[in-house]
């Protein structure tokens, strides 16, 4: 399975550590998305697709922190289960001094164009989890994300 961020989802995570209330947020995303079979993977990005027409699902998951699922982050990914690839677009937390319950209609919208965009344009960063840091590092030069 190969792993792809766009270059605002790097920003925004790394604007979101810098809070205290969220600094479980990259181990949370290690436990929720990377730590996960690619089956149980793809079985949750069908079942909460955003696009249930689309060829390939665009879903929004739950990723839970310290919190639980329910009040932890959401996240939006595009998947192509055939190419077996996962692009991350946009995290935002539920709870906390940037917490939000939801996203408007036009923001989801633009979040999915935007994702779509860099996928077409393949300017997204490729990652891999490296298990023994238990850090999420850019597969170019094996450097930590944040």
């Amino acid at each position: 399975m190969q792993y792809f961020f766009q270059q605002s989802f790097i920003k925004s995570i790394r604007k979101l550590l810098k809070k205290k209330s969220y600094t479980d947020c990259e181990a949370a995303l290690i436990k929720s998305v990377f730590k996960l079979s690619e089956q149980k993977l793809f079985s949750i990005s069908e079942a909460y697709r955003v696009n249930p027409s689309g060829k390939n699902p665009i879903a929004k998951l739950r990723v839970a922190g310290g919190r639980g699922k329910s009040s932890s982050y959401r996240l939006y990914v595009f998947v192509v289960i055939r190419n077996r690839k996962i692009h991350f677009g946009h995290l935002y937390p539920k709870t906390g001094p940037k917490g939000q319950e939801a996203l408007s209609v036009k923001e989801e919208n633009e979040v999915i164009k935007s994702l779509l965009n860099d996928v077409k344009l393949n300017s997204l960063q490729e990652v891999f989890l490296d298990r023994s840091k238990q850090k999420i590092c850019y597969t170019k030069d094996k450097t930590d994300v944040w």
